[in-house]
């Protein structure tokens, strides 16, 4: 089958420099989820296949080969054959490097019919070590090394978790006890990573204790669906702003299975109805977006709740789903094909995570230097609270009757004159202000008032203080 480079994989921009400068808008962006097929090859049990991909274009053809059934096409952002190349199939991928880097949520979500290779092609399962998570990871980690590197200022800190949902329960996978999670409010694990190698050793810690049995399908059979989860954080020193906080899902769901392939009795036939009603959910939700519906029924599985932001949410999205070329799972793969075509309609919303120093939080180092002017302040005010009560004491003493001598044209006419000291004072100020009067004349009329008051006090014996004679 013939093989053409994905159409995004020539226009993909380098990787931003996310930290010079490190500065987002605050508004949302608006975008699509994006839709990758993968037709995995024919097994020793299949010999015929009804499935191919175009040789020109992203598009998928199923073609039953039966005049009764009618042949039909659908157009996907990727597809990709038996043949692809590994980097060829990353490069689908490498816009969610971007995203999760610049401060956006990113998932990557792998969906199809059990045995169709969707663990392999994420490789979640340690057997594919060229898969999704181990080649995304490896990515992250080459590119915030090359960003410390170019700036000893930029720092980041990495972070994983790992759960599955098992019927309806939320499992730990990195949690000693594997402790079931029953509330939106309960705390994952989370482990901190500095390396690929550490990485990759707590995700097959988790995988170890993931939920797989034997099937007629499948001899490795998913029960649950697992979602793998790395957390970064990245900030600028010494100021510790801005921080970019995000998040890369890895979600490997369970296939959708027919009993009657599988042949699944007891417990394997009750695993396989959990899988099917979880993934029904998941395609009532991606049905509800896709239509543009104001409900969407989130909160009928622990599935959907858990991929809201996934969907119609806060994230930059790949649907990776993966089919079958045989014929016998016709059903499936055109079940599939369809789920995913709706898929592509929905539109996200998504917000970068940063904070600046505007949003008010305060970074560890510039903690101390907030307390100390906080404090200063309070000093502050109340030094202003007690001259304000000094000045107003003040005031009030110095408001008693004063003597004043008011010379007449004649010595023999001169009488005193009774005002108050505040008047004083008040005729004082006016003439200090005035910037008519030059300095030297201010100062004179200040000296002057000074002398008149002091001789006030020796002819009269009057304390200016009590308003009482001496």
């Amino acid at each position: 089958m013939g093989l053409t480079e994905p159409p995004e994989k020539a226009t993909v921009r380098p990787v931003l420099d996310v930290m010079k400068p490190l500065l987002l808008s605050t508004k949302s962006i608006n975008s699509n989820v994006r839709v990758a097929i993968r037709i995995r090859p024919l097994n020793n049990q299949e010999n015929i296949d009804v499935v191919s991909k175009h040789a020109d274009a992203p598009v998928v053809v199923v073609d039953s080969r039966d005049t009764k059934v009618i042949r039909k096409q659908f157009e996907y952002d990727y597809v990709f054959d038996e043949d692809v190349e590994h980097d060829v199939l990353f490069g689908c991928v490498s816009p969610l490097i971007q995203s999760a880097l610049a401060g956006y949520n990113a998932t990557v979500f792998a969906y199809g019919q059990t045995g169709s290779g969707k663990t392999y092609t994420m490789g979640s399962d340690g057997s594919n070590d060229a898969g999704i998570i181990p080649s995304a990871v490896r990515h992250l980690f080459a590119r915030t090394a090359a960003l410390q590197k170019e700036n000893d200022a930029y720092s980041v800190e990495m972070r994983v978790k790992f759960v599955e949902v098992y019927g309806e329960e939320v499992r730990d996978l990195l949690s000693p006890s594997l402790k079931k999670l029953t509330r939106a409010s309960d705390c994952v694990s989370e482990e901190a990573i500095a390396s690929v190698k550490e990485c990759l050793l707590l995700l097959q810690k988790g995988m170890l204790s993931r939920k797989t049995a034997k099937t007629k399908m499948n001899a490795t059979s998913s029960r649950s669906h697992a979602i793998f989860t790395v957390l970064l954080k990245q900030t600028l020193h010494p100021c510790g702003y801005p921080t970019r906080e995000s998040y890369f899902n890895f979600v490997d769901l369970a296939g959708s299975e027919r009993q009657k392939k599988t042949l699944a009795e007891g417990l394997r036939f009750k695993e396989g109805v959990d899988i099917n009603k979880g993934l029904l959910a998941l395609g009532n939700v991606i049905n509800a977006l896709s239509e543009g519906k104001s409900h969407i029924p989130y909160r009928d599985s622990k599935l959907t709740k858990m991929l809201q932001d996934s969907l119609g949410g806060n994230s930059a999205t790949l649907m990776l789903a993966c089919v079958s070329p045989a014929r016998r799972n016709m059903s499936e793969t055109l079940n599939s094909l369809e789920y995913a075509a709706r898929a592509r309609r929905i539109c996200n919303k998504l917000v970068a995570n940063q904070k600046d120093m505007a949003d008010g939080a305060e970074s560890p180092l510039l903690a101390t230097e907030v307390s100390q002017l906080r404090h200063q302040v309070l000093m502050l005010k109340n030094e202003r609270d007690m001259l304000l009560s000094r000045v107003a004491q003040l005031e009030r003493s110095l408001d008693v009757p004063c003597l004043v001598l008011r010379p007449s044209e004649s010595v023999e006419d001169e009488t005193p004159e009774v005002v108050s000291t505040a008047t004083l004072v008040a005729v004082a100020e006016r003439r200090w202000s005035d910037p008519r009067l030059n300095f030297e004349y201010r100062w004179k009329d200040v000296i002057d008032s000074v002398l008149l008051v002091v001789c006030c006090v020796i002819v009269f014996g009057v304390d200016l203080i009590s308003g009482n004679s001496i």
